[in-house]
């Protein structure tokens, strides 16, 4: 089988049956959200528009959206446009990021499988594979469907904690994404443990200019949300798609004190046993491992974590499925969980089922479970002690 995938017919074919399937995918999401003669609304984006209708009449960014008051620059093209032109232009902008990642998992991946051998033909293959996959997912469903802000914060931390970015740049994109959503914060501390001292400044640096331009720009909201930048009861952590460790527990222990006592304690468990796997991959040469397990960490600790917040794990599963060896079936299963359809089954069967309600908790455990226990080690990985008392090589 090896063989014949070696002559250069076969990985042409299988390059255009890549690309056919990924043009596919996409003409399915054309007709999903514009096909129809009625305009889809999309939740969100119109969501947006009447935050930044709210804030031009004078009232408070925090009233209507949540966000540090640095997202309305990014936000305000849409009250200029006209609606459909403003989906069109959200919506594209959302797939070619779905594209752009899958590259970026093709990327980091093909070294693995290749020996070091990248032909065109091969990432264009793997590529277009991992873009379609991505996008047949539910997390991916839930950002499209809505028009979600999230997906650009996710790749902006992606990008450079994974090494896609230059070194000498790497933690300013963590320090833009974390000045629009806090949730990749959850960088810093890694930063820390793995010594990535200039990563950390450069993040630091980011999020402090990302934050000081909000504040010159929107000054009365920027105080206002750094004075109440808890909006997690507002948003209901009930919710059956909060998917968080906080969601999970508050949703079957109804005592609300001692459920956020549980979930500190369960997210201080969690969030230590990931960053010391994180810090393990990084230690063995692993820096997309222990980024994607810290992307995923930011996701289960957080207090609110809808769906498109999950694209971490989709992402995790794409490498382990491109990653080589045996990596493959776990990839499988992770994207089999996270597929387009079953998470809408189980959401259908809800109210009316027990099984489906802890079959439910899944989303969150499998992501839970990752972080305690990390992701499968690269072919090419370096051999070292994992002790946390040894000293970490300098990679900054």
């Amino acid at each position: 089988m090896l063989s014949l995938y070696e002559k250069p017919w076969v990985r042409k074919a299988l390059a255009v049956v890549a690309v056919g399937f990924l043009a596919g995918t996409l003409v399915n999401w054309w007709q999903i959200l514009f096909g129809d003669e009625e305009p889809y609304s999309f939740f969100d984006l119109d969501f947006y528009r009447r935050s930044l209708d709210a804030v031009a009449a004078g009232g408070l960014l925090y009233d209507s959206l949540a966000n540090p008051p640095v997202t309305m620059i990014l936000l305000s093209p849409l009250r200029g446009l006209p609606v459909m032109a403003g989906n069109l232009l959200w919506t594209g902008l959302s797939v070619l990021t779905g594209i752009g990642l899958g590259a970026g998992i093709a990327h980091l991946t093909t070294p693995f499988l290749t020996q070091g051998s990248r032909t065109r033909t091969m990432f264009v293959t793997r590529a277009s594979l991992a873009a379609a996959l991505l996008l047949l997912t539910y997390p991916m469903f839930s950002q499209l469907i809505n028009g979600q802000l999230t997906l650009l914060v996710l790749t902006l931390a992606f990008v450079d904690a994974t090494g896609l970015l230059p070194k000498r740049l790497q933690g300013s994109l963590v320090g833009v994404a974390a000045a629009l959503k806090l949730t990749p914060l959850i960088f810093l501390p890694y930063y820390v443990i793995t010594r990535q001292w200039r990563q950390l400044v450069n993040a630091l640096i980011a999020f402090a200019v990302a934050t000081g331009i909000g504040f010159v720009l929107f000054p009365r909201d920027s105080v206002y949300f750094w004075l109440h930048a808890n909006s997690a009861e507002v948003q209901g952590p009930t919710r059956g798609d909060n998917m968080t460790l906080l969601g999970l527990v508050r949703r079957w222990w109804p005592y609300e004190s001692q459920a956020q006592m549980l979930w500190l304690a369960l997210a201080a468990v969690v969030g230590l046993l990931a960053l010391y796997r994180a810090r393990n991959h990084f230690r063995r040469g692993e820096q997309p491992q222990a980024a994607l397990v810290m992307g995923i960490l930011s996701t289960v600790v957080a207090p609110i974590a809808w769906p498109h917040y999950q694209v971490w794990i989709v992402l995790a599963g794409l490498w382990m499925l491109l990653s080589g060896k045996d990596a493959w079936i776990r990839g499988a299963l992770v994207l089999l969980l996270f597929s387009r359809f079953l998470p809408m089954i189980l959401a259908v069967m809800y109210q009316e089922s027990l099984v489906a309600r802890i079959a439910w908790e899944l989303f969150i455990l499998v992501p839970a479970f990752v972080c305690v226990m990390g992701l499968p080690r690269s072919p090419n990985s370096i051999d070292e002690p994992v002790s946390l008392t040894t000293d970490l090589d300098a990679r900054a």
